[in-house]
């Protein structure tokens, strides 16, 4: 709800898989309005619009609503490349509207007891991010299908990487196995892997941070997260997994309200693109990339 008492009255376009979980999500919220709507459907009744998930809609087409005045919530899976994101971000600034690139993983509960520990300065610095997901759906491209994992290896140890290390199996074009070894500066690396061939089920995933002074891991295999810094470990339980939407929903609403930039902005989904762009180049060529200011070349 803005400042005003005026409900916002958000669009929500992709599949219904993709935006049954946000539009659960909106209904913790109050103040808001969020209805599933077709790509070409009608906008003029709606404050703003999110896109969830990847999408088949041309980028110039989201550009297009946001050069309406509507305010734009995208998750960052429905973005492919830098140039998509880029386009999306000019577009929302001419227009001088708000836009949101979301990652939910940043936003759980897990991820976030993980990171106020570790801004809190209570484990110290890190050393060692160990991702691991299991899904039974392979879906995009090796680079785009590690996106939400860049993006934490990105957050949680403090930019870029200085040097981007991939290998990957694949049946016909899913990859079914990926490796990524993220090198950042000051010694600090990420070993994320995913795999697709698990039986129809429930996604999972681990998460492991070791730093000099402590460590945290966060599962949601029982929305259950372990953080240990000496003495006995402690254990938390979070919210079902299902509304992950929530919280990034939430500061999406909030940014609107009181004018200002929302928590996580389009710099850092470029950043995930240019790394998601380095797996993807070394891959196809077995060889490591190091950065090179702001992109990635050959080691």
């Amino acid at each position: 709800m803005s400042d005003n008492g005026h409900i916002l009255r958000i669009a929500v376009i992709g599949t219904e898989a993709e935006t049954g979980p946000l539009i659960a999500s909106a209904e913790r919220l109050a103040g808001i309005d969020c209805a599933g709507v077709p790509g070409d459907c009608e906008l003029d009744g709606f404050d703003a619009v999110a896109y969830c998930g990847s999408h088949d809609d041309d980028v110039r087409a989201i550009c297009d609503v946001a050069r309406s005045g509507k305010h734009l919530l995208v998750d960052l899976a429905a973005l492919k490349t830098t140039v998509e994101a880029e386009a999306v971000i000019a577009a929302c600034g001419e227009a001088d509207v708000l836009t949101m690139i979301a990652q939910p993983q940043r936003f759980l509960p897990s991820i976030r007891a993980v990171w106020q520990s570790l801004d809190a300065g209570e484990l110290g610095e890190p050393g060692l991010l160990r991702i691991h997901r299991w899904t039974a759906e392979p879906s995009g491209n090796a680079g785009q299908r590690l996106l939400g994992e860049i993006d934490l290896a990105n957050y949680l140890l403090g930019g870029m990487p200085t040097n981007v290390y991939a290998v990957a199996r694949q049946i016909g074009d899913s990859p079914r196995f990926l490796q990524v070894h993220l090198g950042f500066e000051g010694g600090s690396m990420a070993l994320v892997d995913v795999t697709t061939e698990l039986p129809a089920g429930d996604d999972y995933y681990s998460l492991s941070l070791i730093c000099a002074d402590g460590s945290a891991y966060a599962d949601d295999h029982h929305n259950v997260q372990l953080m240990y810094s000496g003495g006995p470990a402690a254990a938390a339980r979070t919210q079902p997994i299902s509304l992950h939407w929530t919280e990034p929903l939430r500061e999406f609403v909030v940014a609107i309200g009181k004018s200002r930039l929302p928590a996580i902005g389009g710099d850092d989904a470029i950043s995930a693109l240019k790394v998601s762009a380095a797996i993807r180049r070394s891959i196809d060529s077995g060889s490591a990339m190091r950065r090179q200011g702001e992109d990635y070349g050959p080691a």
